[in-house]
């Protein structure tokens, strides 16, 4: 059975420290078979299971900000389709709109004016292999110009009377719709709904919408998870690493603060990175930023930083007692391992957000493979368990394993501490 190294990590792990939660409802839409046929997907803002929505705009974005880049698809909606309510900008296309087509069904609300420019945004939308709903429908005549366009009618039944249902039923058979009937409140409802004729079903009677919540992280981290993947990239280029390393100025400035600093002595000031790539080497530039960048993803004390950083050494300097290949690379394993008490999240789902091979990610997640098992072996040192430490095989020596937690040491207690603190 493979063992995590989450586990360790677990007595340095944050108890309510988790980033950036982000929130959808959702609520199930039911064919006349009673399966799932799609789902609504809902503004929220907490776990509390009511919108509160100030701005149409801004709930619309949030939906579909969390639907596609922090929840995706497969965890939202399954295989299922997506319906999803649209404000007006979006369309008539004055805010662009990026979802995928055949996944969603897009919502005309019942305020939405009916324009010229409104009929143009629909056509478009059409155009791009959209469907359309029309949401808690109540017919009036300004909705003859959209009932052509749309491939559902979401029919809001406490707003209509019995007699009021069946007329709407009779007048929309002439189009090509599927009819919904939304918040049904009881069962005797339903099995009237069904006997008018109606194709969908949704409301509580049926199903209550849900809150999913999903714990991610900020966006301003994502960037410096992004440049932690291309340090690791051994074919990547100068010019994309030195843009990466450019677009944040803190980052940038601590890199060459440290260059520049006595501990070199260079001879001139250096003030590109371009010129740092040239006085000291792509290694050693992509070794400092990853000690920066990770600083960087923390506000926790900096006695994390610096187990942070022992630890990362450490790996390195098995990796080098041990004669491996590209000791850079373990010394990376080594500082990825701490991101879960970095970030406040746990180590699996982070690691979703880096394209790492399958090899590292194994490492880190079950200390698999020559990196995992030198990981292993610096975590277990970390907690004096040296019993533990004589069954990894790893073929070194009590001295070996001395000379590299002095040598961690050193390297730690050096003046990077300082330039990643200032």
């Amino acid at each position: 059975m493979k063992n995590s190294c989450q586990s360790i990590n677990n007595e340095f792990m944050p108890e309510h420290d988790i980033h950036s939660p982000v929130y959808l409802g959702r609520q199930p839409i039911f064919d006349r078979e009673m399966n799932i046929f799609a789902y609504e997907l809902l503004y929220r803002d907490s776990d509390e299971n009511r919108a509160n929505i100030t701005s149409q705009n801004a709930a619309t974005s949030t939906v579909i900000l969390n639907l596609t880049t922090e929840l995706g698809f497969t965890a939202a909606t399954g295989d299922k389709t997506a319906f999803i309510n649209l404000s007006k900008d979006f369309l008539t296309g004055e805010i662009a709109l990026t979802l995928p087509s055949k996944k969603v069904v897009l919502e005309i609300l019942e305020d939405t004016i009916v324009n010229d420019e409104l009929i143009d945004g629909l056509q478009k939308l059409i155009g791009q292999g959209f469907s359309l709903a029309l949401d808690d429908f109540v017919y009036s005549s300004q909705w003859e110009r959209v009932l052509p366009l749309v491939d559902y009618i979401k029919v809001e039944i406490p707003a209509l009377s019995r007699e009021q249902i069946k007329t709407h039923v009779a007048q929309l058979k002439k189009y090509n719709v599927k009819l919904l009937a939304e918040k049904i409140e009881s069962e005797e409802e339903y099995d009237f709904l069904r006997d008018c004729g109606f194709n969908l079903f949704q409301g509580y009677f049926l199903a209550k919408p849900k809150v999913i919540k999903e714990n991610t992280i900020p966006v301003n981290k994502l960037s410096i998870l992004s440049l932690l993947a291309d340090l690791n990239n051994a074919e990547v280029e100068v010019d994309k690493l030195v843009k990466s390393i450019s677009s944040d100025v803190s980052l940038c400035y601590k890199i060459l603060r440290y260059i520049n600093s006595a501990h070199y002595a260079l001879v001139r000031k250096v003030e590109s990175l371009h010129e740092a790539v040239t006085y000291v080497g792509l290694k050693k530039l992509k070794q400092w930023t990853m000690l920066v960048a990770v600083s960087n993803l923390s506000n926790k004390p900096d006695d994390l930083m610096t187990l942070t950083m022992y630890r990362a050494y450490m790996c390195e300097q098995l990796a080098e007692q041990l004669g491996k290949n590209d000791p850079q690379h373990f010394f990376y394993v080594g500082l990825l391992s701490t991101l879960d008490m970095l970030l406040g999240m746990p180590l699996k789902e982070i690691l979703k957000t880096l394209p790492l091979s399958s090899e590292t990610q194994d490492a880190l997640l079950y200390f698999d493979g020559p990196a995992g098992k030198i990981l292993e072996c610096a975590l277990t040192y970390e907690k004096g368990d040296w019993e533990r430490i004589n069954s990894l095989d790893l073929d070194i020596s009590p001295q070996q394993l001395l000379d590299s937690f002095l040598k961690a040491g050193h390297k730690t207690n050096n003046s990077i501490l300082q330039s990643v603190a200032d």
